[in-house]
């Protein structure tokens, strides 16, 4: 009688890649200038009119406002075409226009 050597077989895992960076992620300062605006907005209408206008889930207008939530470049589109102005406006900063009230956004 023999004795059959035990076979194990082995994972074939894929190496550890780092995380790649998409063209549609926005950097820090991009961020903060999109909850800058998404706060003005919820201080004119309000979180719910504000989602129904967007398109997206209360919660998810709330959550993106958090300070722990990155919100995307397609909440920034959104955003820019509910209000009419460029996106790159948006996200630099440039919005609202000097003069403008920030109780009630009139110029």
């Amino acid at each position: 009688m023999t004795i059959k050597p035990l076979v194990v077989y082995r994972w074939k895992r894929n190496p550890v890649r780092a995380p790649a960076l998409r063209g549609w992620q926005l950097n820090e300062t991009e961020i903060d200038n999109l909850k800058k605006v998404l706060r003005r907005l919820r201080w004119w209408y309000g979180v719910d009119w504000i989602a129904n206008a967007l398109g997206f889930k209360t919660s998810a207008i709330r959550h993106s406002m958090a300070k722990w939530r990155r919100p995307n470049a397609g909440l920034a589109v959104a955003v820019a075409k509910f209000l009419g102005a460029p996106v790159e406006d948006i996200l630099t900063g440039a919005w609202p226009r000097s003069g403008t009230c920030p109780m009630c956004g009139r110029q």
